[in-house]
């Protein structure tokens, strides 16, 4: 083939590389068996954590197609079509998008995330759903590189990829990764690079051999993460302060020491912070809508566990707010509202919390008794708590020492199990107030919403807006709680609706106008009806009637339909 023909296939070379941050921890699954969780993250043969090309590629081109009904309707999509990324049909097509393995630079930080799931009935941990996924922890930098081999019919397209490409990552607007809607997943580029090689002639090509022309962008770790406070394209964003009333607790257990379980906590680089996961306020937030949904429609719980009942049969719009679990068939979905990790406002010393934290199991072996071992303990939390009133004040977290006991319900004494009482121990922190927690930001993806229902109308948007507004308007009158022991005193929770701000992503994007009233407004005027909102709020109001009707009409049919079966 000559050189001639050959340019005629590619002609400019185009190419974005820099330094992909993680804003959130990761976790990119492998197919392996998981020493330490059931879910690692995938490696290359060095046994060095890596983004894989094709998982990079796979949610650039979901990002940018930004949803689509059909595989026709993917293929034309000016960046994320065929004509740049290929296809395997009958006009089948390589890919002129090329993306390296995304591999982790210098020091990082592995984490083990805990999740299970919540059986409805009953309100209790359902049995078998425990699971636990490896994460590399927010901050780890990765190498990343993108590149574009254009001819003159894809030339302004390829330059437009990689235009929108670098948009997208200095604005944090990627999720890649199991748990994007749950705080994982959130990566920025924070220096970049963009390389240009002309191939149509000689002159073209020896220049690219000497230097390739060059683009530089460089962004701060700082100015990253200021951009990702900004709700990105398609978004309704609620973010505000909370605080718990009492000690919170998110726990991890432990074996071996006098403290049974730990509050979880998160490495960043300046420190240890304490931890309430993403999946824990989306479980706790879920559970309490399907309460809404199931009550005011009649819906019965389904029979068959809590695979059933993750499927929300006939509990519109449960499904499209946070998404169903999947049958063998792939039928499950990804739900349009996603919750971030909270984190504590100021990190711990992480010296003194290896201290509390590892240290105490040594103190075990070379005490007599588990007494002595816990008074050891005790001694280190007492010196992180004064270094955090020293160093934070009034936004310290504070750590208390809780035993507890269990108690026999026939003799009325303290319960013994087979190695002795049933004593539990547990560090549980507290909070001042507002300053000692980050803020709490939710995520509803309108666009998304509105896409998925073009064909049948805005019915089910509204429908899950008016859902998410109930959910935060019980969660600020106090209805919900965080963490473990919320019927036992704990896990309670203030936040003022006047607080809880409302913010609509930048741009232009399907359906927002609709929500666009919203903007700048809180809970409070939503739900107190500011004149402003009158019109979206009788929407609302019209649309949730609706689809109340609609679940319970077909939660009748159901019933109906399963008696006439039983009959015959």
């Amino acid at each position: 083939m000559s050189l001639a023909s050959a340019a005629t296939r590619r002609q400019l070379r185009l190419r974005l590389s820099g330094d992909l941050q993680a804003l959130s921890a990761l976790h990119i699954g492998a197919a392996a068996e998981g020493l330490i969780g059931d879910s690692v993250i995938a490696r290359d043969g060095l046994g060095r954590p890596i983004i894989p090309g094709t998982t990079l590629a796979g949610a650039i081109r979901a990002q940018l197609a930004g949803g689509f009904s059909s595989q026709d309707e993917l293929n034309d999509h000016e960046l994320a079509g065929s004509a740049l990324w290929g296809s395997n049909d009958s006009n089948s097509r390589a890919s002129r998008v090329v993306i390296d393995d995304a591999v982790v630079q210098g020091e990082y930080t592995l984490e083990l995330r805990q999740s299970t799931s919540i059986e409805r009935e009953h309100g209790v941990v359902a049995a078998g759903h425990l699971f636990s996924r490896e994460v590399i922890s927010a901050e780890a930098v990765f190498s990343f590189s993108i590149t574009v081999e254009a001819d003159d019919t894809t030339e302004d397209q390829a330059i437009g990829l990689l235009d929108t490409l670098q948009e997208l990552l200095t604005n944090s607007e990627l999720f890649i990764g199991a748990g994007s809607s749950a705080g994982l997943g959130s990566v920025g580029l924070i220096e970049s690079l963009r390389e240009q090689v002309d191939l149509r002639d000689w002159a073209g090509i020896r220049g690219a051999l000497a230097e390739p022309a060059t683009d530089p962008l460089s962004i701060t770790q700082s100015e990253v993460r200021s951009t990702a406070r900004e709700p990105r394209t398609g978004l309704l964003r609620v973010t505000g302060p909370w605080a718990p009333d009492g000690a919170l607790l998110s726990k991890v257990a432990s074996v071996g020491g006098p403290i049974d379980a730990f509050p979880l906590t998160a490495q960043t680089a300046d420190g240890v912070r304490l931890l309430y996961p993403g999946t824990s306020v989306k479980g706790v937030f879920r559970s309490h809508a399907e309460r809404i949904v199931r009550t005011v429609s009649g819906v019965p719980l389904p029979k068959g566990g809590i695979l059933e009942q993750l499927k929300a049969t006939n509990l519109t719009p449960i499904a499209d707010l946070f998404g169903t679990a999947g049958d063998t068939d792939g039928s499950g979905a990804r739900g349009a509202v996603s919750f971030h990790d909270v984190l504590s406002r100021h990190p711990l010393d992480r010296a003194l919390w290896n201290e509390v934290r590892f240290a105490e199991g040594a103190a075990t072996a070379r005490a007599d008794d588990k007494r002595s071992a816990l008074a050891h303990a005790a001694a280190a939390v007492d010196e992180l708590n004064a270094w955090g009133s020293a160093t934070h004040g009034d936004e310290a977290l504070w750590f208390d020492v809780a035993t507890r006991i269990a108690i026999d319900r026939w003799t009325g004494a303290p319960a013994q199990g087979e190695s002795g009482g049933m004593l539990f121990t547990s560090l549980e922190p507290w909070g001042a107030g507002p300053g000692s927690w980050g803020e709490l930001v939710i995520d509803l993806d309108w666009a998304l919403l509105v896409r998925r229902n073009t064909e049948t109308g805005s019915r089910v948007p509204f429908a899950a807006l008016a859902l998410l507004m109930l959910v935060l308007r019980d969660f600020a009158e106090g209805w919900i709680g965080f963490g473990s022991g919320t019927t036992r005193g704990l896990g309670s929770i203030s936040v003022l609706a006047e607080q809880l701000v409302l913010g609509v992503g930048r741009g232009d994007f399907a359906g927002r106008e609709l929500i666009a009233a919203l903007e700048g407004k809180s809970l409070a005027d939503a739900v107190g009806i500011d004149p402003d909102l009158a019109e979206l709020a009788e929407q609302l109001d019209h649309e949730w009637a609706a689809v109340v009707k609609h679940n319970a009409d077909s939660a009748r049919e159901a019933k109906a339909g399963g008696e006439d079966s039983h009959d015959e």
